[in-house]
């Protein structure tokens, strides 16, 4: 029994180490992918690239899945643009997950944005485009306020960084909470009554959107997690979306 034991494990353990895609080779594959979509090349090798049931989002709507699609998304930019130089100039990973933040260079002009990947079994699965609204008020200081109440514990300076209209969110897109009194309800649970706390590790922060790359704890129990913020004309959060719970 106990062999059979040790046996399943390291089985499960050759499996999982066998699919699962490091940060190392997130990043090879990712740097990969943006100088074949520089050099206009990444048409010939979207099978080393991506995954076959890839698929393409911008701000979470579905642009185009599979292989087909993908190639007519790249062709109707190449045919449009005249030359794309993608720039990185920030990066998180976490678990299955990549996030870069992009400057793209076209001659249409210049688009600074959030690319979200995530992979499976060593390929590019999903690629979520996030545009950020640079016109908007910065995030920033919202999301500074309600990480201080989180991390006070303080329910009424937690609820004043959020909009009337707030949706909290798992990532991507299935909502559990809309509203500022399911807010109140959803927190007021814990906050203020138990010991908490918000630690940043790395941040991603341009115009209407902040990534954060932290630590919650509550009741003691320390978890990684990535949350996306985005914030309303008035530099209240409108959204908060989760990876990782």
């Amino acid at each position: 029994m106990i062999k059979r034991t040790i046996l399943l494990v390291c089985c499960l353990f050759f499996t999982v180490s066998l699919f699962a895609t490091n940060d190392k080779e997130k990043t090879t594959l990712i740097d990969a992918k943006n100088k074949l979509i520089n050099s206009k090349g990444i048409i010939e090798k979207l099978e080393d690239t991506f995954h076959k049931k890839v698929t393409l989002y911008n701000d979470e709507q579905e642009v185009a899945k599979g292989y087909d699609a993908i190639a007519a998304y790249y062709i109707n930019k190449f045919s449009s643009e005249y030359e794309v130089n993608t720039v990185l100039s920030d990066r998180i990973s976490f678990k299955s997950f990549q996030i870069d933040r992009e400057r793209v260079i076209t001659s249409e002009g210049t688009l600074d944005r959030v690319a979200l990947y995530q992979f499976k079994k060593g390929k590019i699965f999903k690629i979520w485009f996030l545009s950020p609204n640079l016109s908007k008020p910065n995030a920033v200081p919202a999301v500074n306020e309600l990480a201080r109440g989180y991390r006070d514990s303080n329910l009424n300076d937690f609820m004043d960084a959020l909009a009337p209209y707030i949706i909290e969110c798992d990532f991507p897109g299935r909502c559990n909470v809309a509203g500022k009194r399911d807010m109140r309800e959803r927190y007021q649970q814990y906050l203020g009554k138990h010991t908490t706390s918000y630690r940043v590790v790395k941040r991603i922060a341009i115009g209407d959107l902040v990534i954060d790359d932290n630590y919650i704890s509550l009741y003691l129990k320390e978890s990684r997690n990535i949350a996306i913020y985005q914030t309303d004309n008035k530099g209240k959060i409108k959204r908060i979306e989760f990876l990782g719970f």
